[in-house]
């Protein structure tokens, strides 16, 4: 999954030096239950980017918030992207 990341009130202006993390988790009701704990997105020159693995996921609706550290300021993104895992019949 690609992830860009924008100086704020900027429609335009790439951060290029970030840090930044994703984490997946369902929700049962008001409570989040975490399927993985917060990871850094990975980082090429021109991009950044993470892979999850849906493959061992049951079937369910799920979540990712996203945290961004930039001069020493922390912001969070919750529920940026939602996704779901269904049932999938794999083909001999």
């Amino acid at each position: 999954m690609g992830v860009i990341i924008k100086q704020a009130f900027s429609t335009q202006k790439l951060l290029q030096k970030v840090d930044a993390y994703y984490r997946v988790y369902v929700r049962e009701g008001q409570t989040e239950v975490e399927v993985q704990d917060w990871t850094k997105i990975n980082r090429t020159p021109n991009e950044y980017y993470f892979i999850f693995d849906t493959r061992d996921k049951i079937p369910n609706e799920y979540y990712v918030d996203i945290k961004v550290i930039s001069s020493g300021e922390i912001n969070t993104y919750k529920r940026q992207i939602k996704f779901q895992v269904v049932n999938m019949k794999y083909l001999d």
